[in-house]
């Protein structure tokens, strides 16, 4: 008895705390009662006989005003501006390289990772492959991908997203 008691008062408790939003009832013509969240929401031929408390709107979300198309552009710009860096980066190391004459071991070092880093890639499907002068070409899963840009840094030869 004292159990079902406590969850009575518990589920009462509980049950107050919760926000009701229907708090303004109106009777149309028909003597079919209406609950509204607010006053203006009740016709105009039934306002006077409406009874209750209009509840504030709810407050705007978070997402409301967002322009994401803005928000991608800018992503794809930063992602393109990084990218750019990267690759003036690796110009410049390639330049300083070729005026030191180590160019043709560093590609090959590299080239090497490459091979071995697609080779020992955990993921099935997953290849990778030199497109180009210091350009990898890839196709497999995100988590193969992450697993041979890993691969590449701990070989010591990052790799910049495109």
């Amino acid at each position: 008895m004292l159990r079902m008691l406590l969850t009575l008062i518990l589920v009462l408790v509980a049950g107050a705390a919760l926000p009701v939003t229907a708090q303004v009832r109106y009777k149309d013509t028909e003597g079919i009662t209406h609950w509204v969240d607010s006053l203006d929401q009740v016709p105009d031929q039934f306002r006077s006989g409406a009874a209750g408390k209009s509840t504030p709107p709810p407050p705007p979300t978070s997402s409301q005003g967002i322009d994401w198309d803005r928000k991608a552009r800018e992503i794809d710009q930063r992602k393109e501006q990084e990218t750019r860096a990267a690759e003036k980066q690796a110009e410049q190391a390639r330049a300083a390289a070729e005026r030191a004459g180590i160019v043709g071991a560093w590609d090959s070092a590299w080239e090497r990772a490459v091979r071995d880093c697609a080779a020992t890639n955990p993921e099935r499907g997953f290849d990778a492959h030199v497109s180009a002068p210091s350009r990898v070409a890839m196709i497999g899963s995100a988590r193969g991908t992450y697993a041979f840009r890993k691969c590449m840094a701990d070989a010591g030869h990052p790799t910049t997203t495109p």
